[in-house]
């Protein structure tokens, strides 16, 4: 899981792995950060929670949490794990993925 999880981060910052992406464009990677972005928003108040409130379920501030949603800031690998925990998802749901790829 470590792993997946460390490939999807690495969708944000554009260092693709080639066995994951081959093919992918910079398009696309900007594509991942607005779909992460609308699914954060979308989990979040889909569970009814304010920003606020999902900001103490992760240990963190609400301005953090409305940059994540805004795309100011991209969640490191220990936050990714936080959202899903607190939103009770796989981190790929972020995503869209219905499953983890092999």
């Amino acid at each position: 899981m470590r792993a997946y999880m460390e490939w999807l981060l690495s969708m944000f910052d554009g260092a693709y792995a080639s066995e994951y992406t081959h093919g992918m464009t910079d398009m696309q990677g900007t594509e991942l950060k607005l779909l992460f972005r609308s699914r954060l928003k979308e989990l979040r108040s889909t569970r009814g929670f304010s920003q606020s409130t999902l900001a103490d379920k992760i240990g963190a501030q609400q301005p953090y949490v409305a940059a994540l949603e805004s795309g100011d800031r991209t969640p490191t690998l220990e936050t990714l794990a936080k959202l899903s925990e607190a939103l009770g998802v796989s981190p790929d749901m972020f995503l869209g993925c219905e499953k983890v790829p092999a």
